[in-house]
């Protein structure tokens, strides 16, 4: 039997031949293995595996017995209902995510929404939920101007396309904020503090503002960023999302920094 090759697969393959891409960590042609990282780095990858808080997924060292709540969110419980990563903001996972937010490495995006896409299929349905839409943590306009782009934007369409989800930027800033770097997790908490308002769902006569922008009430929300660190960032956000009438939140990132 002669087997037949897909135009929508030779079409998505000529990039690959016309343009071989390279292993985002060590360099290697990929010879379109489909994925961001050669089987070796891939197999070295820093997956974010148990145990972790089973309310912000923060990882935890040595073993713990069954599900457990972290000393920050027992504390000062979030807004967001669940938040989970797929890896650890470390080695040339963590260099990638620097690729695709500092040096315009856009092309890294769809094969980071693949491993959220696992992670979120992963999250047991009892505790997910259905969810009605994926939205970005919103880029402070000043630094969307500088890259041109808003990675975890980028991050939450390619996860929507995966999910088959709508993608809609219900947040915005409502004021700049300083890099949260170098700042603790306090400082992080105040830094971000009523930084992120729902966009207004809908304008007479525009059909299309309520499409991308709409109501929020009663709805269950996916929430991408790119890290997740002390959760601060995502925290304020579902603050806002939660104030507007939202239903769920739940948070999702490429890779959990060191809090």
């Amino acid at each position: 039997m002669t087997e037949t090759f897909p135009a929508s697969r030779l079409w998505r393959d000529i990039p690959d031949l016309l343009f071989p891409r390279q292993c985002e960590g060590c360099g290697v042609d990929l010879a379109g293995n489909g994925t961001l990282f050669c089987w070796d780095c891939l197999a070295a990858l820093p997956y974010l595996k148990p145990p972790f808080c089973a309310r912000c997924g923060d990882f935890v060292a040595g073993d713990v017995p069954g599900d457990f709540v972290c000393a920050s969110c027992a504390r000062r419980a979030p807004a967001f209902d669940l938040a989970r990563s797929a890896f650890r903001f470390d080695g040339a996972l963590a260099e990638a995510v620097r690729r695709l937010k500092y040096r315009a490495g856009v092309w890294i995006a769809p094969g980071l929404g693949a491993f959220l896409a696992e992670t979120w299929r992963a999250v047991p349905e009892a505790l997910r939920g259905r969810v009605d839409f994926v939205t970005p943590v919103p880029l402070a306009p000043e630094r969307s101007r500088e890259r041109g782009y808003n990675q975890a934007g980028l991050l939450a369409g390619a996860l929507a396309r995966r999910l088959r989800l709508p993608c809609r930027g219900v947040l915005r800033r409502t004021r700049g904020t300083k890099t949260q770097t170098k700042l603790s997790a306090q400082e992080r908490r105040q830094n971000v503090r009523g930084a992120f308002a729902v966009r207004a769902p809908y304008r007479a006569g525009n059909r299309l503002w309520s499409r991308w922008f709409p109501p929020v009430e009663g709805k269950r929300i996916l929430l991408v960023d790119d890290v997740i660190t002390t959760g601060a960032t995502v925290d304020e956000c579902a603050r806002a999302l939660k104030a507007a009438g939202a239903e769920a939140v739940y948070a999702l990132s490429v890779a959990r920094g060191n809090g």
